[in-house]
């Protein structure tokens, strides 16, 4: 098992059924993520970072480096189907995919919203 070094860290968040009102693939997507940040409730500080990315996202460190505000969109360079395979930067620019935010803020307003309407908003 390549993650059973990280066991002890790892937090299984099991979603059993959705409410018919999540009918569909992205309202059942947005739940989910809302519903995961459950998995760092008693983890983190209110003013940890907390970041709200894709698996396949990865954040550069140095990006967070002297981040003091409660929120941020991460604006990435897009790769399609597989590593270092970036379109023409003029026809698919960077892009708001993800966000770094307050452990405190995402308690507050959910992880769906920050990832999709603020993040968004504020490039």
């Amino acid at each position: 098992m390549p993650f059973a070094p990280y066991a002890e860290k790892i937090r299984h968040v099991v979603v059993h059924e959705h409410p018919p009102i999540y009918n569909g693939p992205w309202s059942r997507d947005f739940r989910q993520r809302d519903l995961a940040v459950s998995a760092i409730s008693g983890l983190a500080a209110a003013d940890d970072l907390v970041l709200l990315t894709d698996v396949d996202e990865i954040v550069d460190r140095r990006a967070l480096d002297g981040f003091d505000g409660a929120m941020a969109c991460l604006r990435m360079a897009m790769f399609r189907f597989f590593l270092n395979y970036r379109p023409d930067p003029r026809h698919l620019p960077f892009r708001p995919t993800g966000a770094v935010v307050r452990a405190k803020m995402l308690q507050r307003v959910g992880s769906s919203y920050i990832r999709f309407e603020l993040a968004r908003q504020k490039t």
